[in-house]
């Protein structure tokens, strides 16, 4: 009984340290960063910006113009596609995700995605 006491004791001790971990310089709390990152941007007229994800994306048009929104397709190697309205969102998993704006006034696009993604300079279509 207090060995099995003991080694359940010792199993909740190692749990509740998960988030901590040793450094050279002693102990130390994690700090990695795997929470989603907002990614928020005014485009220019007749611009395009890009989107890669390691994880899962949300890109939304908060208008006042549809954009093109080409998003990779690994199985044909060419894009897909669509018009993303004013107020709507697409979500992806993994995936490059370029936006075209290829109108006359500038587009309020943004993205929300977890780690890995990063806005590149577009073109990618």
């Amino acid at each position: 009984m207090l060995r099995s006491l003991k080694s359940g004791l010792v199993l909740a001790v190692a749990l509740s340290m998960v988030p901590v971990a040793f450094t050279a310089s002693g102990l130390v709390g994690s700090t990695a960063s795997a929470s989603p990152t907002y990614r928020p941007g005014a485009m220019k007229p007749h611009s395009t910006r890009s989107y890669t994800a390691g994880g899962e994306m949300r890109v939304c048009n908060d208008g006042p113009v549809p954009v093109r929104l080409y998003i990779s397709n690994s199985l044909t190697n060419e894009p897909t596609m669509s018009m993303l309205e004013p107020g709507r969102c697409n979500q992806n998993w993994g995936h490059m995700m370029t936006v075209e704006n290829f109108s006359d006034v500038p587009a309020n696009v943004w993205a929300f995605g977890s780690l890995g993604g990063r806005i590149g300079t577009g073109g990618h279509h």
